[in-house]
């Protein structure tokens, strides 16, 4: 992380399914990861290790907390019943 803000755990399987293929298939992903909820920061998910970063750029969408344009989505959360 970029900003030094604490951030909130993210499960592995947000990443896998919002990282472009090619950075998850080349990312082991052991570590446990947070998101970075500071606008004016260009990492977006990180390792709490510090062994990975991610920006907006290895999204295949973009984050409403890094891109506040109207047609972004503000939540990807999963639901339970799909």
């Amino acid at each position: 992380m970029h900003c030094g803000q604490n951030g909130r755990h993210v499960p592995l399987i947000t990443l896998k399914s919002l990282l472009k293929l090619r950075l998850w298939q080349r990312s082991t992903l052991n570590a446990i990861c947070a998101f970075c909820p500071n606008p004016s920061c260009v990492t977006v998910y990180f390792a709490l290790d510090a062994s990975l970063t991610f920006t907006s750029e290895d999204l295949k969408v973009p984050v409403f907390q890094k891109d506040s344009a109207m047609a972004v989505p503000f939540s990807y959360k999963q639901s339970e019943y799909c």
